[in-house]
């Protein structure tokens, strides 16, 4: 029963980590949530940075804040589906940066490889069809 107050909560934190803020703050000295589209996620910086360093940022959101904590509690928990939110949850309205965040596109799409990677990539052939 513990287990419905504290994985939600723990989700919330690791959601709550603001990677592309603390990114612009120790490396380009920058603070992202007053400038551009003043949200604390890779869109907001990714004009500031090269490349390696985007997919640096996109593999510390996508990977392992959301794909990771998602396919475990696929393993470990049955009714597991509802917990997922919670990193969305922390992802756009993080504790660290007074609940402020990003827009939650890098961390769902994590979610949704954890789930299945199957889905993952049906959801990115349709997507490139339709950009076409």
């Amino acid at each position: 029963m513990i287990e419905v107050i504290f994985i939600p909560v723990f989700l919330y934190l690791i959601g709550s980590l603001p990677t592309s803020y603390l990114f612009a703050k120790y490396f380009l000295k920058k603070n992202i949530l007053l400038e551009g589209t003043k949200h604390s996620g890779l869109s907001n910086i990714y004009s500031y940075i090269t490349f390696d360093k985007v997919i640096y940022i996109l593999f510390l959101d996508v990977i392992i804040k959301g794909a990771l904590p998602s396919f475990l509690l696929q393993i470990y928990f049955q009714d597991y589906f509802y917990f997922l939110f919670f990193l969305i949850i922390g992802h756009n309205w993080s504790i660290f940066l007074s609940f402020r965040g990003g827009k939650g596109l890098a961390i769902s799409i994590g979610i949704i490889i954890g789930l299945s990677f199957k889905l993952f990539l049906l959801l990115l052939f349709l997507f490139l069809i339709f950009w076409a």
